[in-house]
């Protein structure tokens, strides 16, 4: 709304007041690494905004919109913050990797299995990550505020780490040299000063499991991020150690008869640090896509005498692959100095611009700006007509 009573393009107006690295927000957010205006510029060449955006076509329009998240909320947590890990090497060399974080479903732990592989210097296949149970685990904050990567990354990296230093104590006894001249890689102990001799993986792990009468390596560590509470008064406080950002453009075309919205194209650049998995990543993307059109387009919680009155999937309404579009997902990654190899979460931003991308698109095909959800087909009619937009005309 800005930018049109500026008349200054949306995508430039997010470019200049766009957030930079290592510059600090009005609310006391330390950015570390920001790649939003590179976010704004990639989305909009694969989009070809300026073009769609300048030859206009009646109802049919586009939409940008941004977003700025965190990787971990300090506020939810007051005790501590941060995430930890344990990593056992048994005798055999096999590698199991215990965390307190939630992985439903969006690849947590596969995240966590290559940190701790690259690492350790080992392949993915020496490694399971253990399903959290109170009994064994350390202890997790939850899932929320996009913080599984970041916060629990880094712990579970911590632990890696510990485990490793304790390997290669015994790696340098058995190489003749010291620990800091000891390296691994694919499973294979070895001197960087000569690497000519080297040691399997599984042989200092069945070496450190006799030296230490049967215990096998474990290491511990933990993750204390630089993160602050709020001010009580202003609000102000760093509350994450990282912030992904974001940009989505929509395109969609509206029947002026019906009120009913196709989105038809959708592209969405994400700053989330170094992609360590990009598959999982992309995907992420592309959900995060669906539920937001869900959201926008569709869903509704109805109720009538406090009772929920759709709370079934036959008129409780989300999207099918009929209605979602061809989504393209761009991986903007500015490496994050607080996250595991640079990572940021993924989560939430991914729904975050979803429905303002959308509403945004629909007021450029109407001149109708809709600001309650959902965006349904008699809401918007009502609005199209009463402007005297109809196909009629």
């Amino acid at each position: 709304e800005l930018a049109i009573q500026l008349k200054i393009d949306p995508a430039e107006l997010r470019i200049k007041n766009g957030m930079g690295s290592n510059e600090t927000s009005v609310h006391g957010w330390k950015i570390g690494s920001s790649g939003l205006r590179e976010c704004v510029t990639k989305a909009s060449k694969a989009a070809n905004w300026s073009q769609k955006k300048n030859n206009k076509t009646p109802f049919k329009g586009i939409g940008l919109a941004c977003c700025n998240h965190v990787s971990g909320n300090r506020p939810f947590a007051r005790e501590f913050d941060g995430g930890s890990g344990i990593v056992r090497v048994g005798k055999d060399g096999r590698i199991t990797v215990f965390h307190g974080e939630s992985d439903m479903g969006q690849g947590q732990n596969t995240t966590f299995a290559q940190i701790v592989a690259e690492r350790l210097g080992v392949t993915m296949d020496m490694v399971n990550v253990a399903q959290v149970d109170t009994d064994i685990s350390p202890f997790g904050l939850g899932s929320f505020a996009t913080r599984g990567t970041l916060m629990g990354g880094n712990g579970v990296l911590a632990a890696a780490k510990d485990a490793y230093d304790q390997m290669a104590d015994i790696a340098a006894d058995m190489l003749n040299t010291k620990a800091a001249d000891v390296a691994c890689r694919k499973a294979m102990f070895f001197s960087k000063s000569s690497s000519e001799t080297k040691i399997s993986f599984q042989d200092i792990a069945s070496e450190a499991t006799i030296r230490h009468h049967g215990a096998p390596i474990v290491g511990t560590g933990f993750y204390k991020p630089p993160t602050e509470l709020p001010d009580p008064d202003t609000k102000k406080g760093n509350i994450s150690p990282a912030y992904p950002f974001g940009c989505q453009i929509a395109e969609v075309e509206v029947d002026p008869d019906t009120g009913q919205v196709s989105v038809t194209n959708f592209v969405a650049a994400h700053d989330v640090g170094r992609a360590i998995n990009p598959m999982a990543t992309v995907g992420q993307i592309q959900g995060g896509i669906a539920q937001g059109l869900g959201w926008t387009l569709m869903e509704n919680m109805a109720y009538e005498d406090g009772k929920m009155i759709n709370a079934d999937f036959v008129d409780y309404i989300v999207p099918s692959c009929f209605d979602i579009p061809d989504i393209k997902a761009i991986l903007v990654e500015p490496i994050e100095p607080n996250g595991p190899y640079g990572a940021k979460g993924i989560g939430e931003p991914a729904l975050n611009p979803t429905m303002a991308a959308i509403t945004n698109a629909i007021y450029d095909a109407t001149g109708v700006r809709i600001k309650e959800l959902p965006v349904n087909p008699q809401k918007l009619l009502a609005q199209i007509q009463k402007l005297g937009k109809h196909v009629k005309e």
